[in-house]
């Protein structure tokens, strides 16, 4: 008769031992399937058509009143990519854009402009140690919009958006510590509007 001191049968150790390191070997080769010169993980995007119609009536009291008419035609699709290099936690690339085709015309009291322009959007991210005590990124974006700044008036926009940020934490320096870099530039031009605003910001926390 074996007393309750004596040690658990040497076959069941075993058993729990080989359960052990079969777990061991699974989680490894789960991680190892991550591991990849370069892999997509997924796709997304839009088709957009897009028309708008305005226009605004002034006048001064008189019998004479001025009208302004503008209609815009706006034709986009745009695709985003996403993927990573090596690993998932390495490097992950947020990568995207497409073709842009805008028309407009512009009724100024019966005298008629139309003119048309092939476009492009375009964002881009590429981030550094995701998810880890010290991480950054990389960015660039440059985008079409368009925007209605009054009745009748619809402004086309080029803005360009780039920089990096950085950030670092843990008990290695003892404190949080994050540093970033940002350019932004917007230019546009409409119905008797010019735009052309460029800023640069450095933050360091």
């Amino acid at each position: 008769m074996r007393s309750r001191k004596d040690p658990p049968p040497v076959a069941g150790y075993k058993k729990v031992c080989g359960t052990g390191i079969l777990a061991v070997l699974i989680w490894q080769a789960s991680q190892a399937e991550d591991i990849a010169a370069f892999r997509f993980t997924g796709f997304d995007g839009y088709v957009l058509l897009d028309y708008l119609r305005d226009g605004l009536t002034s006048g001064s009291g008189g019998p004479v009143n001025t009208e302004q008419k503008q209609s815009d035609l706006r034709e986009e699709v745009f695709v985003m990519t996403h993927s990573y290099v090596y690993h998932p936690n390495f490097i992950s690339l947020d990568i995207g854009g497409g073709p842009i085709r805008q028309d407009n015309s512009i009724d100024l009291g019966g005298i008629e402009t139309n003119a048309g322009k092939t476009l492009y959007n375009f964002t881009g991210r590429a981030t550094l140690l995701r998810d880890k005590p010290m991480r950054g990124s990389l960015f660039y974006e440059h985008l079409n919009p368009t925007v209605s700044v009054a009745p009748g008036e619809i402004m086309l926009q080029e803005n360009t958006h780039y920089g990096f940020d950085f950030s670092m934490s843990g008990s290695a320096q003892g404190f949080p510590l994050s540093l970033g870099y940002n350019h932004t530039q917007i230019q546009g031009s409409g119905a008797g509007r010019v735009l052309d605003d460029e800023t640069d910001q450095i933050s360091f926390n």
